[in-house]
């Protein structure tokens, strides 16, 4: 059986299909092109992020205040769903499946224009994430991973509770100091943040995990997370997702936010390793009209190579 074409697809559960697109709107400029190539070109290799190791250069000093971290990032958080709404962006997947003497099975490399919806239903925000391959290319399993840009909602602040949080000190992302805040899904509260849809049914899983909060803004700049217990009945058994965030400036309403840069997603599925790389770049902002017919926006450069 080839796993890769078999794989289950990981899913937020608070993806949502309930809004219509329409026009475009200028984004924020792109970064440098040998910076993009440099990303797009990254060695696909098993190296899922160890939730357990030391980070080099923590901190006590100054004390971390778990409760005002949790606070200002609740705020950056809610303040992302409410200016940002609506994105598209350009899409660079590279894959690679291994049995596990890591002989690759299945690899490639796919360029989509990528459409992220949010909507808030209540506390509860709802997300539509479409992709679609440029000229009508086929897709294939790679395209199928699902919630990347949704993971921060996790320190929403209806959100919060379903976690135990703690903060480990001062540490530093790409130079810029930030608070390392650990969390784990509590075994009290339901498993809401993530999930795997099969044929078999809906399987929620728990998380575990550490983010890279900036310490002068709440913004997550990082994070780092992984499953706490394998789900046998689907065969699946690891699952690790490494995420790197990065400013963008839409110029037409004047916000700043933070969005996914890059995403790399490790899992283990039946007897095999899956390795997918996610790098997303030309970011537009665009309106919503829940009048309209959903129409998908068309990119405003051509795909990556």
């Amino acid at each position: 059986m080839n796993g890769a074409k078999q794989a289950v697809s990981a899913a937020i559960f608070l993806l949502g299909f309930a809004l219509a697109l329409s026009a475009v709107a200028p984004g924020a400029p792109a970064q440098s092109a040998d910076n993009d190539k440099k990303l797009k070109n990254r060695t696909l290799a098993w190296n899922p992020p160890a939730l357990d190791s030391p980070i080099p250069g923590l901190s006590s000093s100054p004390p971390c205040d778990l409760n005002a971290v949790l606070a200002q990032a609740g705020e950056r958080t809610t303040a992302m769903v409410s200016n940002l709404q609506n994105f598209t962006a350009q899409e660079n997947i590279s894959y690679r499946s291994q049995d596990l003497q890591t002989f690759a099975i299945q690899f490639g490399s796919e360029a989509y224009d990528y459409v992220v919806v949010f909507q808030r239903h209540g506390d509860k925000p709802i997300v539509d994430e479409r992709r679609r391959a440029p000229h009508g290319t086929p897709s294939s399993v790679a395209a199928e991973s699902r919630g990347l840009p949704e993971m921060v909602l996790l320190f929403l602040p209806a959100m919060q509770p379903d976690y135990e949080m703690k903060c480990d000190g001062q540490a530093s992302w790409d130079g810029q100091p930030a608070w390392l805040v650990e969390f784990r899904q509590r075994t009290d509260r339901p498993s809401r943040t993530f999930g795997f849809h099969t044929l078999k049914g809906t399987f929620p899983a728990q998380l575990q995990g550490r983010a890279w909060i900036a310490a002068d803004s709440g913004e997550v700049l990082h994070l780092e997370t992984g499953l706490m217990h394998a789900i046998p009945a689907i065969r699946m058994y690891h699952l690790y997702l490494s995420i790197s965030y990065a400013p963008v400036r839409f110029r037409t309403r004047d916000v700043r936010v933070w969005l996914p840069r890059t995403a790399d997603v490790y899992y283990d599925y039946d007897e095999l390793q899956n390795i997918v790389y996610h790098t997303f770049s030309d970011f537009l902002l665009f309106s919503v009209d829940t009048d309209q017919k959903t129409e998908r926006p068309k990119s405003s450069a051509p795909p990556a190579p």
